[in-house]
């Protein structure tokens, strides 16, 4: 369908918002399930992550989101040792986490999004990405020695 043939002021394909609240939630639990096995933290503070998790796919408008992305940073910081293959799956869930939440934040409970909308933000997280994965590839091997 073109932008022509299409009804003045009608949208294109839609994403509703509980579908971005969903990716939330299972961004923010791979970023937990990565951080932890990255750390080897225990069963409780996987548990603790995961709640979380919920909490900031339910409410991304708060400081749940940010709550979640710090935990898992100090949960790296007390308990990672060196740089493995969890570092990239840290650093990726934590991207794909705060850029969902940031566009759940914005978007009301009951709307939609035109998936068109969404294109500019998601060529940015792959662009990012790409660089932030080489950095830890790059990182990995300088630590191989």
């Amino acid at each position: 369908m073109t932008t022509e043939s299409r009804a003045e002021g009608a949208l294109g394909p839609t994403l509703p918002s509980w579908a971005l609240r969903a990716g939330i939630g299972v961004a923010g639990f791979g970023t937990a399930a990565a951080a932890c096995a990255w750390a080897s933290a225990s069963v409780f503070v996987l548990i603790l992550l995961a709640g979380l998790a919920v909490a900031a796919a339910g409410l991304p408008a708060s400081h749940w989101p940010s709550v979640l992305l710090a935990v898992c940073a100090v949960v790296v910081l007390a308990g990672a040792d060196g740089i493995t293959g969890w570092t990239a799956g840290t650093m990726f869930g934590m991207h794909a986490t705060h850029v969902l939440a940031a566009v759940g934040a914005v978007v009301p409970v009951d709307a939609s999004v035109e998936r068109a909308a969404l294109r500019p933000s998601l060529e940015r997280f792959v662009r990012v990405q790409m660089g932030a994965q080489l950095l830890v590839l790059f990182a990995w091997l300088l630590t191989r020695g």
